[in-house]
């Protein structure tokens, strides 16, 4: 829902209330970022997921790993439930969203205005186990 700069940046320069994730390959190098905020509502957090290469949103190991890292993230931070938002140009994300547990729960209509036309926003959310 942002571009690669705005990604990069938020990365760079984080919010403390956030929890932020670098993903990483097996080698070391970085691979995309987990933002988790957590809402008003006690076990329940918005996440932003960017993977930097798109290809890897349809990787299984990567959807593997990325469920075990949700896992783990729900332990660490007691989160029982995830919220993540989808925009139109991310199609890679929502098959990535719904193959790793995530359930589709609805559009915002026209919620975000980019490349000079409204678009709908899709919502998902995940339940972590406890």
């Amino acid at each position: 829902m942002a571009n690669r700069y705005d990604r990069e940046m938020d990365a760079i320069h984080p919010k403390g209330h956030e929890f932020e994730f670098l993903l990483l390959r097996k080698n070391g190098t970085p691979m995309g970022l987990l933002k988790l905020r957590p809402l008003p509502t006690p076990g329940t957090a918005m996440a932003w997921i960017y993977l930097r290469n798109a290809a890897d949103y349809a990787d299984e190991a990567v959807r593997k790993s990325f469920r075990f890292l949700l896992g783990e993230a729900g332990k660490q931070q007691g989160l029982q439930y995830l919220l993540a938002a989808c925009g139109p140009f991310d199609a890679g994300l929502e098959e990535f969203l719904a193959a790793t547990g995530f359930q589709r729960g609805g559009a915002q209509r026209q919620a975000l205005f980019l490349r000079g036309a409204y678009h709908d926003v899709a919502w998902y959310s995940a339940a972590l186990a406890a």
